[in-house]
């Protein structure tokens, strides 16, 4: 892994040099050539590192692959680049953006591709792409723009009309780039309200959908002409629709084909949940999607998509129990393995955000879903154990809830994350009361006084200063968490509940109080006014305190949403007439919109405030913060406003900013002389400085020799080493077995000996039986000779009592 890391280095400062001289020069064609070469040989290890990388951080810390990204940004913006180094350009940037979202997002808001990728499909489609570049470019925008808003400028304007005349002037058997342009006119779409307007405007949505109806019909497109047509015919059969967007989902190929259907079915569960309920969802149209969990198991940007899908679902109230019945009862995806959907979020859910560098989000969204799944089966009073082993979703919450926490620790807010799920999953199996023993032994008091302890200490939640880190927040919401299990777990447990007591009388937990209060999360606001309601005495006696701690937290908000403001609009006087798209774009989407009220307005909280303090009934505290919050709402709506049409205006000079700087474009040519003489110094810089890095580049690389020649020498001792320990052990393996060969040979020689006089033996009784053969012979010769003399002497026995009877009978003899 080293080795692949340095090379990777190399070969990065390789095409860094090269990227540098060929910006110097970008007409000297014969730079070309070595910087198509070294990002051939860059892309493959490129790919790799990108799989790594878990946060912006990591990328970041890297200077040259900064560099790199910039000078990659500048160049497909030039006009007239070869073809070829074009198409290496685009191969390089969408390896490394094609697997890791993290990464994606980093390239489109800081060196803003979607705009480079813009200005050069509008302004160099006649020179550098040909049909293959123009596909790659598309294919690029297409992935930029997925669920990422875009300043609507008259570049995309440009773009806009491009993409439209394509879609209606390619035919639908031969469009090879007609799935781009309908993925990026989908994407403009959904996330940028001007594009629907500005194709009103043109006239072109009638033309639209009259193409849309065509390709359905010559059905030989891929699926994502399907999502977009039934994004624009929404509500007239949701039945099919529904059938379509689960074969899409299922059945598609398409990496982004597929979250465009999945986006269309959570709009459509959205606005149309009610409507669906009724025979659409069985668990034989969802299981197929739960499927997916098991069967695309090696794909975790699918497989978020896929649980920010069930999520989403779960939410509604009319679909959350077809989802949740389906999720329990799919059986396995492959018959291979024994895997169910359910097995596999629990996998899911068990990963660290460590482990998942691609999508560190993915085991939180595994905890959710679970965490709808057991509150499914305890709504229906199913058992647990009869789906999942409680063994494991036990262990689950207890390596959650032990997960390290580092605030310096770039994942800080995903392990917070986690910690918040475990928590709550912890609180809903506590409700199963076969679980609940050995909830109550893993989330013992000793654990949850360390969680407890340790936000305390280290959440940056102050009330004099609303600067606070990401994962404050959540660290609040743990510790709300912790009190709620405490407080459940009372009845049932005596240590918990003295825990619990002795919690509540923390001083330092009234800032915790302040920021849930003002949070605008509905389930941390309903945590903290149950404990404020039910609590005997521990903290209605800190009302008036909270009161004044709220008073000061709206107060610095106001302050500090002022002289943010002031800092924004200094900003932008100073800036130029050529605006950073990608900046402002990013600007607007991280617009943190915070609660400011006037001075009357906290007048009146703090009244408010202050009566509720002095109230003494239950019902009255309750109603008196429910208006608290109703003021602040509306407070924070009329800061909405007031920001909606700031941004409106800045929009509206951006678009006269692209004009500027479309004409700044144009006269490039004429920029192009006055600029040599520039480039001159600049190439001297460059020589003098790829000098100074050929210099370095020898020297590591002695170094890295001396290095490696360590290592082998290091290597060659060791492997010496082995040799001769492994030469003891055959020489005393040898001379066993020569003792056991000199034993062999004695009783070799032994069996040898009686072998030869076995066969001494075996050839005088070879010649006895010879010489007996013979004997036998002349021995039958003589008994035949006897025989026949006793058959001569039979015959004359014969003759003789013959002639005696004859004499007999003549003689009258008897």
């Amino acid at each position: 892994m080293p080795n692949s890391e340095s090379s990777m280095n190399d070969m990065l400062l390789n095409a860094l040099s090269i990227a540098r001289q060929f910006c110097a020069n970008p007409f000297d064609r014969d730079l070309s050539y070595p910087f198509e070469a070294a990002l051939k040989d860059l892309t493959p290890s490129a790919n790799l590192w990108s799989r790594s990388i878990v946060n912006v951080h990591d990328v970041e810390n890297s200077g040259a692959i900064i560099e790199f990204f910039q000078y990659i940004s500048s160049v497909i913006q030039l006009p007239n680049i070869p073809a070829s180094l074009l198409a290496k350009i685009f191969h390089f940037i969408f390896e490394i953006a094609w697997c890791n979202p993290i990464l994606r997002l980093y390239l489109e808001k800081k060196w803003r591709i979607n705009y480079a990728l813009s200005t050069c499909l509008v302004y160099n489609k006649s020179f550098s792409l040909n049909e293959q570049n123009l596909s790659l470019c598309l294919n690029l925008l297409h992935l930029f723009t997925y669920d990422t808003p875009v300043l609507w400028s008259n570049l995309m304007s440009s773009v806009m009309d491009y993409i439209v005349l394509r879609i209606l002037d390619s035919d639908a058997e031969n469009g090879s780039v007609m799935p781009s342009c309908l993925g990026i006119l989908l994407n403009l779409c959904l996330n940028t309200p001007q594009a629907i307007s500005y194709l009103n405007s043109q006239g072109k949505l009638n033309n639209l959908r009259r193409k849309f109806v065509s390709l359905l019909a010559a059905d030989s497109m891929p699926t994502v002409i399907c999502t977009l047509a039934l994004k624009l015919f929404m509500g007239k059969n949701l039945l099919e629709m529904f059938k379509c967007i689960v074969n899409v989902i299922v059945k598609s190929d398409s990496l982004l084909a597929r979250f465009h259907a999945i986006d269309l079915l959570i709009s459509l569960v959205k606005s149309s949940s009610n409507l669906l309920t009724n025979g659409v969802f069985t668990n034989q149209s969802l299981s197929p999607i739960c499927e997916l969990l098991v069967t695309r198991s090696g794909q975790p940007e699918t497989l978020s998509k896929i649980l920010e899908l069930l999520l989403h679902c779960c939410k509604a109230d009319d679909v959350r129990e077809f989802f949740c019945d389906a999720l329990v009862n799919a059986g396995p995806a492959d018959s291979k393995r024994l895997t169910t959907p359910i097995i596999a979020v629990v996998e899911m859910a068990r990963l660290a955000p460590d482990l998942s560098p691609c999508c560190p989000d993915l085991p939180c969204k595994s905890i959710r879903v679970l965490h709808y799944a057991i509150s499914h089966l305890l709504e229906n009073k199913l058992r647990i154990s009869d789906y999942l082993s409680c063994e494991v979703v036990v262990q689950l919450v207890e390596d959650c809830l032990k997960t390290t926490l580092d605030t310096s620790h770039p994942l800080i807010f995903e392990k917070s994350e986690r910690v918040y799920e475990g928590m709550r999953l912890a609180i809903m199996l506590s409700y199963d009361s076969t679980v609940r023993t050995d909830v109550l032994e893993i989330v013992h008091p000793a654990l949850c006084s360390h969680i407890f302890q340790f936000q305390l200490s280290s959440n940056c939640c102050s009330l004099t200063s609303t600067s606070n880190a990401s994962w404050s927040f959540i660290g609040v919401k743990i510790v709300f968490e912790v009190l709620t299990f405490l407080d459940n777990q009372s009845a049932f447990s005596k240590p918990h509940s003295l825990l619990y007591d002795d919690l509540l009388k923390d001083q330092r937990l009234l800032p915790f109080f302040v920021c849930g209060l003002l949070s605008n999360d509905e389930c941390l606001i309903a945590n903290v006014l149950r404990l404020i309601t039910s609590a005997h005495g521990a903290i209605p006696s800190h009302i008036q305190h909270i009161a004044k701690l709220m008073s000061l937290w709206i107060q610095e908000l106001k302050g500090e949403k002022l002289q943010e403001n002031n800092r924004l609009n200094q900003n932008h006087d100073k800036s130029s007439p050529v605006v950073d798209l990608s900046a402002v774009t990013s600007e607007r989407n991280n617009i943190n919109i915070k609660n400011s009220v006037d001075e009357q307005q906290i007048k009146e909280l703090d009244a408010l405030l202050e009566k509720l303090k002095c109230s003494q009934t239950l019902d009255g505290r309750f109603s008196e913060i429910m208006n608290v919050y109703e003021m602040k709402i509306t407070a924070v709506e009329s800061e909405n406003r007031q920001l909606q049409t700031e941004l409106y205006s800045r929009i509206f000079n951006q678009q006269k900013n692209d004009c500027s700087f479309a004409r700044f474009i144009s006269f490039g040519e004429e920029a192009k002389k006055e600029a040599e003489t520039l480039r001159q110094v600049l190439r001297k810089a460059e020589q003098k400085n790829d000098q100074l890095s050929e210099e370095l580049k020898q020297k590591r690389s002695e170094i890295n020799e001396q290095q490696c020649r360590i290592e082998q020498l290091k290597k060659s001792l060791d492997e010496k080493l082995n040799l001769v320990e492994s030469l003891r052990n055959a020489e005393n393996a040898l001379r066993k077995q020569a003792e056991c060969l000199e034993a062999s040979l004695e009783s070799t020689l032994r069996l040898s000996a009686r072998l030869i006089e076995a066969k001494e033996d075996i050839k005088r009784m070879r010649s006895n039986i010879e010489k007996l053969k013979v004997d036998n012979a002349k021995q039958e010769e003589v008994n035949d000779q006897l025989v026949s003399k006793i058959a001569n002497l039979e015959e004359e026995l014969r003759k003789h009592s013959e002639i005696q009877e004859m004499i007999h009978k003549l003689t009258g003899r008897k």
